[in-house]
């Protein structure tokens, strides 16, 4: 059961997503390149970020272990993160042109499209092709469809 919908929030947003790489400078060069993200900042050797047009600021976190940002369900690989693209059949095919790694296109009828994709260091991630045209605005603050 749900807590009552009275204001009592202690986080008000997403900021930063933690991403492990095995290289900041590759990582960062490789998400401006095939996800157009803006604003590369390195910090120092191990931390970068790049920011996407909306939502929180990936920080990449140089690490040589082998953990990646997705989780097992039932066998299947699963992201932990999805974008929303305005294009999904363009930015499908422009990942796929471009030699990344993407899978499981499916249409999920009045929900959009989807599909899944690895990065270079094998975080997962989805889009989502969403069909409402100002996603944003049709949520209320509580995450509600109006």
């Amino acid at each position: 059961m749900f807590h009552s919908e009275i204001d009592n929030s202690i986080i008000q947003e997403v900021n930063f997503i933690h991403l492990p790489v095995s290289n900041v400078d590759e990582a960062v060069n490789w998400y401006v390149k095939h996800l157009g993200c803006k604003g590369a900042h390195k910090v120092h050797d191990g931390l970068a970020s790049v920011n996407l047009p909306s939502g929180p600021t990936l920080l990449f976190i140089q690490t040589q272990h082998e953990e990646r940002a997705k989780f097992l369900n039932r066998g299947r690989d699963y992201s932990i993160a999805g974008f929303i693209t305005k294009d999904i059949e363009k930015a499908f095919a422009s990942l796929k042109e471009n030699g990344v790694r993407v899978l499981n296109y499916r249409d999920e009828g009045d929900v959009g499209k989807f599909f899944d994709f690895y990065d270079l260091d094998g975080n997962m991630f989805t889009i989502w092709g969403c069909p409402i045209d100002d996603y944003n605005s049709s949520l209320n603050k509580s995450g509600e469809a109006l």
